[in-house]
């Protein structure tokens, strides 16, 4: 007579390997809003970085500053006196929004003096909104 090993059936094969696929897809959606979410925040930090050192340029060197956002090509470009200094790509699923950068820029004058405004970053469901003040470019973030 021969002996029986003890062995799964498939019904609790399936049902453990359907566990692990919603395990395993459930953390690869962790893993890509956190890639979201680190994207959006170095994408931040890099604009307002940007625009604090133009201002300090403006200062220092007496020179007037432009800085332009353009959406629909995802980046935010600066220029000193008509000539592009620096370019800054915005991923594709994220906006720049401040009325004062769109259209003909903001203009930083020769003193390091802005007025204050706004400028507010949206995508990947996400949100923040700084506030940029008068001079030397002192930037903070609204509730």
């Amino acid at each position: 007579m021969r002996r029986v090993k003890p062995a799964f059936s498939l019904a609790e094969t399936v049902v453990v390997l359907a566990i692990f696929l919603l395990l395993v897809q459930g953390g690869s959606l962790q893993v890509k809003r956190t890639r979201e979410k680190i994207l959006f925040d170095q994408t931040c930090t890099a604009v307002l970085q940007t625009l604090q050192h133009e201002i300090r340029v403006a200062a220092l060197k007496q020179q007037t500053v432009v800085v332009h956002v353009n959406n629909s090509r995802h980046e935010l470009r600066v220029t000193h006196d008509g000539q592009t200094a620096e370019k800054i790509r915005l991923p594709e699923g994220m906006t720049v929004d401040s009325p004062v950068l769109e259209g003909l820029g903001s203009q930083i004058r020769s003193g390091g003096c802005i007025s204050p405004y706004s400028i507010s970053f949206k995508g990947y469901g996400y949100a923040k909104r700084y506030t940029i003040q008068l001079m030397w470019g002192k930037v903070r973030e609204k509730d």
